[in-house]
């Protein structure tokens, strides 16, 4: 699969209330590393790796509801290697000095890099860059779209809001068509090929975002491959375009990759919901009632 187009890191924003966000103090695993006009470079030696910061924007949002303004801020990290990780903090300001608030967790391009950031409303909305277990950290091949919101003393994300899109859009409906022929094709027993089935539905997602019939068939095939984006292609699916008993059916493998795991409350849930969907399905009935005897 050829490497996708990096999505820059963020939406460049000029600094923002009374902090000089260009010219702080970070403090980055540990270690506090200071900026100036933006940026940090240690340049390597034949003693020591280089290391830089580099600050990509500063968005002002009241996460609290408290009329006042926090600041996520936005930085990449460069350690000397080939790795370049992403960091997303919230501040507070106070007396005219920034107070670290939380942080949403970052990572190295396609291994969970961020690319756009967004402010929308009271939640902080991420693009992290994806690749598939089997490709390269520098070819993310989809996008996981999160949702995150303060919760009294941290930042958790809202899982059920999340999306998967693909690197890149295009295609003919005869091309989404036959991605989805070649991935149910991959996943029949007795050779059932999980990871081939990905890589169409991702082909077919190109050609269709948003689709919730992709969408479902792509968690449940990442389930089967325990890639852990199973669950926001699953949720994604669920509220993504399609009918009932397509978004029933993702609602229905979320209950099971949940009982799976042994958490009874959000399979029930999610069994529930199924159900409103395609209230006479036995499959569902009976996960349902699996659920709530497991907590008994």
């Amino acid at each position: 699969m050829l490497c996708a187009l990096l999505v820059p890191l963020a939406l460049f924003a000029p600094p923002t209330g009374p902090v000089d966000w260009r010219n702080q103090s970070y403090v980055i695993d540990g270690t506090p590393i200071t900026v100036k006009d933006g940026a940090y470079l240690r340049e390597p030696t034949d003693d020591e790796t280089g290391e830089s910061l580099d600050l990509g924007s500063v968005i002002p949002a009241d996460l609290d509801g408290d009329g006042r303004p926090e600041y996520v801020v936005t930085l990449n990290y460069w350690g000397g290697g080939t790795g370049r990780f992403d960091e997303l903090h919230i501040y507070r300001v106070v007396g005219g000095q920034k107070m670290f608030a939380g942080r949403v967790p970052g990572g190295d391009r396609g291994d969970g890099g961020h690319g756009v950031v967004k402010v929308d409303g009271d939640r902080v909305r991420v693009e992290r860059l994806s690749a598939l277990p089997w490709e390269g950290t520098c070819c993310p091949s989809f996008v996981v779209v999160e949702s995150w919101r303060w919760d009294g003393g941290r930042m958790v994300r809202d899982i059920e809001r999340s999306m998967i899109e693909p690197m890149e859009e295009g295609g003919e409906k005869p091309a989404r068509a036959a991605a989805l022929a070649a991935a149910r094709a991959a996943m029949k027993t007795p050779n059932r090929n999980p990871q081939t089935a990905i890589e169409h539905l991702i082909t077919a997602l190109r050609t269709a975002p948003g689709d919730a019939e992709i969408l479902g068939e792509l968690g449940f095939a990442m389930k089967a491959e325990k890639i852990p984006e199973a669950e926001a292609a699953l949720w994604a699916a669920a509220r993504g375009k399609g009918t009932d008993a397509v978004r029933a059916a993702a609602l229905y493998n979320l209950a099971r990759l949940y009982l799976d795991a042994g958490d009874r409350t959000r399979a029930t849930d999610a069994a529930q919901r199924s159900l409103v969907l395609r209230p006479d399905n036995a499959p569902t009935r009976k996960l349902l009632a699996e659920a709530t005897a497991a907590g008994k």
